[in-house]
């Protein structure tokens, strides 16, 4: 059982990831780096949301299906 909060991005789909991205950069140490399951569609608005916020090193991961379904991204550039 899911519920409907964790099921519902929003109109976009995107409404968890721009509430959870500007929090989680503050809580981040230097050089963490942070794994952000994502929809098959979402790699390039997820990603876009992280650079907004100051990560770097963003990487998208593909699943055995080799669809999309992980982001991961830096909290500082190297």
């Amino acid at each position: 059982y899911e519920p409907i909060t964790a099921l519902d991005g929003g109109p976009d789909g995107l409404s968890c990831y721009r509430e959870i991205i500007p929090t989680m950069r503050a809580i981040m140490h230097p050089h963490s780096k942070v794994f952000l399951e994502i929809g098959h569609t979402q790699a390039g608005p997820v990603s876009q949301l992280l650079r907004q916020e100051g990560l770097s090193r963003i990487a998208v991961v593909s699943d055995l299906a080799d669809l999309p379904r992980c982001i991961t991204a830096s909290s500082l550039a190297l």
